[in-house]
């Protein structure tokens, strides 16, 4: 979390972001012991799986990797399945599990209980909000056209830490 709070004061330069100032102090706030820690992708989503015959062969982009809870790597799965689909106002993929069987599944799966969810929820939104904020900063840094006039605090992450949070 301090790691989060140091990128964010970083990533949006002089752009105040109060829905990201609000979700860092709730989770701060907020912060649940884990009953286990354990080695976590950090970026738990299906472009980084590599599929052979069905399967998964290969598991990708291991550069946010943390000790932590298990159940961030979750969040951060069922994060991007969102963002992908409703917090983009598109459908959907067909055939991919909704929210509750994948947490279903992923109970089963390892045997753990995600009972700190809605925590590991905002903190994925909150990480993927501090990374499209320094997106947008160093798009309009070096020029290029944004697709918002305030795509740094108006955006898919900013709007659903709104809803989360009230």
């Amino acid at each position: 979390l301090a790691y989060w709070n140091d990128y964010f004061s970083w990533a949006r330069g002089n752009t105040p972001v109060p829905q990201i100032e609000t979700a860092l102090a709730w989770l701060g706030s907020n912060l649940p012991t884990p009953k286990r820690s354990a080695l976590c992708w950090g970026d738990a989503r299906l472009s980084n799986l590599i599929f052979l015959d069905g399967r998964v062969s290969a598991v990708l982009d291991w550069e946010m990797a943390f000790i932590g809870d298990p159940e961030a790597d979750l969040a951060w799965w069922l994060f991007f399945d969102w963002h992908h689909s409703e917090g983009c106002e598109l459908p959907r993929l067909e055939g991919l599990p909704g929210r509750d069987a994948s947490v279903a599944r992923w109970e089963s799966l390892t045997g753990l209980r995600a009972d700190n969810l809605f925590y590991y929820d905002i903190f994925a939104t909150t990480r993927f909000g501090c990374i499209m904020i320094r997106v947008a900063e160093t798009m309009e840094a070096k020029g290029f056209p944004l697709p918002t006039a305030d795509l740094g605090s108006n955006n898919a992450c900013t709007r659903r830490l709104a809803e989360l949070l009230g």
